[in-house]
């Protein structure tokens, strides 16, 4: 009878320790593995359940000494990747200053890498650098590279012209400016006013 006893309390230690150990460790190992962010060159796809929710968030960042770089959001989410931490932003605004000239960039949502500083705009996005205004539904902020590229329904305008196009490459360290298509054979649109 004894025997009976000890093994029907071995068996609900076990059971007990079994059910613990799948609802806590198991369940924590599957959230882990659904934060993934699958990323290609300065491309980035945020797959992710919600974990981490930050409001009012802010980056400060000082690039090559003199540029500085400052990047605010309304709600956060923060994510690891393999030891790199990526934060899913929304209701953003950042702003690049180098030598006092200004680069300031509104956006619905981001995703920001807190290493290296990248950070990826998307929807109803408007930038405002020197007199130009442009507005997109993309932008890719690369800073190893210093370039901000501008992709999808661009438009430029200031007080004289309006631009239309299907790309723009801003030169952080030129001060330059590439407005180009994806199609050779199309044309850039121009409207003076």
């Amino acid at each position: 009878m004894k025997r009976v006893i000890r093994l029907i309390l071995l068996l609900t230690l076990f059971a007990i320790i079994l059910i613990t150990y799948n609802y806590f460790f198991l369940k924590e190992k599957q959230n882990i593995q659904s934060r993934t962010l699958n990323f290609s060159e300065n491309n980035f796809e945020l797959n992710d359940q919600k974990n981490n929710l930050i409001k009012n968030l802010t980056y400060n960042a000082n690039i090559n000494n003199d540029d500085q770089y400052t990047i605010i959001a309304k709600l956060s989410e923060t994510l690891d990747d393999r030891g790199v931490e990526f934060v899913d932003m929304k209701e953003v605004e950042a702003s690049y200053k180098k030598k006092d000239i200004p680069i300031n960039i509104t956006s619905n949502s981001a995703l920001f890498n807190s290493s290296n500083y990248n950070t990826n705009f998307y929807g109803n996005i408007t930038i405002t650098y020197l007199t130009y205004k442009i507005n997109s539904d993309e932008v890719k902020i690369d800073f190893k590279n210093n370039t901000i590229l501008i992709t999808k329904n661009v438009n430029i305008y200031n007080q004289e012209m309006n631009i239309k196009a299907d790309n723009v490459k801003i030169y952080l360290d030129k001060k330059e400016i590439e407005i180009y298509m994806e199609k050779k054979e199309e044309n850039i649109k121009i409207n003076y006013k």
